[in-house]
C-alpha cells in the first residue's frame, strides 16, 4: 500500500484480501500477470509467503508469470529453501490454460457489471415495502436519497441532534416541538407533513416559481 494514498484509496487496498475470494485467474502460456502480488495462485499472492522470497528466488518484484514458463509447463527455480519449495507446491497445482483471463465470481471481467460485483459482495435482504416508492426511474434521486433518510429517521433534525450531543443551529423551520423526552412521533414526519406553517411556505414558494408570482394557496 502507497505511504500516502487517500481514503478511498486505502479502503481499496484493505479490501483485496477479501475481494480475492471471488476472482479465479486463468493463466496462459504467455501471461502478463504479476508473478508474486496478483492472487493468482489459488486467490492468494505469492509475495506473502515471507517478507524475502523475493531475493530467495533470485527475482524481482514485478517480475510476470511467463518468466517461470517454458513451453506450457512450468519452470521454478530448484532452490531447496522452504519458501521456495512451498511456492512450486502452490505453482504447480496451477493449470496452464489457453490465454490469460480473471474470472468474477464465475463471471469473465470483461462482460461484469458494477451491479454483478456489488450484488455478489452485499448481504441480501427482504424488499422493504416502500423501495419502489423511493427508488424509481422516475424519482430524483437528490429526492430519493433525502426521501429514504427520512424514512429511516436519519435526517439531522432537533432531536437527532440533541441525541448525538451536536451543537444546536439557531435558526430553525419550525419551534413549535418542544425538544420532550416524553415525544413519541419523529421530528421528520412534523416537518415534513404535519408541520402547516413549513408546508404552507414550501408550497408557495413552489407556486410562485411554476406559476411566475401567483400565490399556491390561490391556485
Amino acid at each position: 500500500m502507497p505511504y500516502k494514498c487517500s481514503w478511498t484509496v486505502r479502503k481499496l487496498f484493505n479490501a483485496r484480501e477479501g475481494f480475492s475470494s471471488f476472482m479465479k485467474f486463468d493463466i496462459g502460456p504467455n501471461s502478463v500477470f504479476s508473478f508474486w502480488h496478483d492472487p493468482w495462485a489459488n486467490g492468494k499472492s505469492l509475495i506473502h509467503i515471507s517478507d524475502s522470497i523475493v531475493s530467495t528466488a533470485e527475482s524481482t518484484s514485478m517480475v510476470p508469470i511467463n518468466v517461470y514458463l517454458r513451453n506450457g509447463v512450468w519452470d521454478l527455480p530448484s532452490s531447496n529453501h522452504v519458501d521456495i519449495i512451498e511456492v512450486r507446491n502452490i505453482v504447480n497445482s496451477v493449470r496452464i490454460t489457453r490465454y490469460d483471463a480473471i474470472y468474477w465470481d464465475g463471471l469473465l471481467t470483461r462482460n461484469i457489471k458494477i451491479s454483478d460485483i456489488w450484488n455478489s459482495i452485499r448481504t441480501s435482504n427482504d424488499l422493504m415495502p416502500w423501495a419502489d416508492f423511493v427508488w424509481n426511474s422516475f424519482s430524483i434521486p437528490k429526492c430519493s436519497f433525502i426521501t429514504w433518510l427520512a424514512i429511516l429517521n436519519r435526517l439531522l433534525t432537533r432531536d437527532r441532534m440533541l441525541m448525538l450531543a451536536c451543537k444546536l443551529i439557531k435558526y430553525v423551520f419550525c419551534a413549535t416541538l418542544i425538544e420532550n423526552p416524553l415525544i413519541t412521533f419523529s421530528q421528520n414526519a412534523h416537518i415534513l407533513i404535519l408541520c402547516v406553517k413549513v408546508s404552507i411556505s414550501i408550497f408557495q414558494k413552489i407556486g410562485q416559481i411554476v406559476f411566475k408570482g401567483t400565490s399556491w394557496l390561490a391556485v
